[in-house]
């Protein structure tokens, strides 16, 4: 008699809650549907499902997915670099004077988010939002307490803001199309399709031969086929 061994589940589960406190991270942590004469808006909950089936293609060894994910994250990294020039900015301005003191931004009703997402890469923009949220707070801060204009922390705001936006639109442009790393040496019948669908998109030679992948790019493993089968929708968040 042959006994199966039974396969343990080893993936890993974690919640984590966050806290944004102003309106214009909370509106962009949900973004907005399609509706009559009103365009979408990606937000932090669609962009996670958006990059996990983008993951999940990479995982399946598919060398567009991996470019996607290597150019989120330079995205990430932009958006990083300016958020911590920006926050050092107002916070020597909010520190100026040793006799003054400001106490952290508070909000009677603050927006908790419940996460559980499916990559690390939603982890990392989710994060980037409270380090924004923090900084739009100190801004308005520094308006409040007449430390510096509102148009200049209007200015500021927006710009954030719309680098946010940028980094939701990473996979836009996405399109599911099954292919593999062999499929493009071989150059079969899947690897034309790709070539046909991305149009222009010439990938790098080490990111077709797999030398070069992003940081937080998933294990390949290729003969797993439901990982070519994952909806947007199906992004573990809870708000």
């Amino acid at each position: 008699m042959v006994v199966k061994k039974k396969r343990e589940n080893t993936s890993l589960k974690s919640e984590t809650k966050i806290t944004f406190r102003s309106h214009q991270i909370i509106n962009m942590v949900k973004g907005r549907k399609k509706a009559a004469g009103v365009e979408p808006i990606t937000g932090l909950i669609t962009f996670g499902g958006l990059v996990r089936q983008v993951f999940q293609q990479a995982k399946a060894d598919n060398p567009y997915a991996d470019f996607y994910l290597l150019m989120c994250e330079e995205r990430i990294q932009a958006v990083r670099e300016f958020i911590q020039r920006e926050t050092v900015e107002i916070d020597a301005k909010l520190m100026s004077n040793k006799f003054l003191q400001f106490n952290e931004v508070h909000v009677d009703d603050p927006f908790i988010l419940d996460a559980s997402f499916a990559t690390p890469y939603a982890y990392q923009v989710a994060y980037l939002m409270l380090a924004a949220d923090d900084l739009i707070c100190k801004l308005l801060q520094a308006t409040h307490v007449a430390m510096i204009p509102k148009s200049e922390s209007g200015d500021k705001i927006r710009g954030v803001s719309k680098r946010l936006r940028g980094l939701f639109a990473s996979f836009n442009s996405w399109k599911l199309v099954v292919v593999t790393r062999d499929d493009m040496k071989l150059g079969n019948k899947r690897a034309e399709r790709a070539i046909e669908t991305f149009g222009s998109m010439k990938l790098p030679e080490a990111v077709l031969s797999g030398e070069l992948r992003g940081d937080y790019a998933p294990d390949i493993k290729v003969n797993e086929t439901e990982v070519v089968t994952v909806s947007a929708t199906e992004e573990a968040v809870v708000v």
